[in-house]
Order: C-alpha cells, then sequence, then structure tokens
C-alpha cells in the first residue's frame, strides 16, 4: 500500500506543477485535482483488496482437492 500511495503521491505533483505552469487550466484547481486523486486511491485500495481476498479464495479452492488426497475435477 506504501508503494501505491507514493504513486499516487507523484500523479498529484505532476498535476499541481500542471497547474503552476497553466498546462491544466479551470476547472482543474489544486482541491479539484487532490479530491480527484484522493477518489482514485480509495477506488483502487478498494479494487486491490477485492482483489486480493478473490485471489485467496481462489488459491484455497484449487488446494483444497489436493490437501484431501483426491484428483482435482
Amino acid at each position: 500500500m506504501d508503494h501505491a500511495a507514493r504513486n499516487y503521491g507523484v500523479i498529484y505533483a505532476g498535476l499541481r506543477l500542471a497547474i503552476i505552469f497553466e498546462l491544466l487550466r479551470r476547472p482543474w484547481r489544486d482541491l479539484n485535482v487532490r479530491r480527484a486523486v484522493a477518489n482514485c486511491f480509495r477506488d483502487g485500495l478498494k479494487i486491490s483488496r477485492l482483489r486480493d481476498a478473490t485471489l485467496e479464495e481462489s488459491k484455497a479452492i484449487l488446494h483444497e482437492p489436493a490437501a484431501e488426497g483426491r484428483p482435482f475435477p
């Protein structure tokens, strides 16, 4: 999660520089950029957690037949 947070920090910094150098114009302002990046980060965390849970469940299902000594269907 720290790695992802740093990546979003770099995105935010880039967007702030784009505003300062007037590459991004209105409606993009500091607050809009901060909100947009924060929303993307939160959504990314939700998807990441969902994917992790799904992956763990899939692995458990896959390993279940082997643990019981029966062949995989």
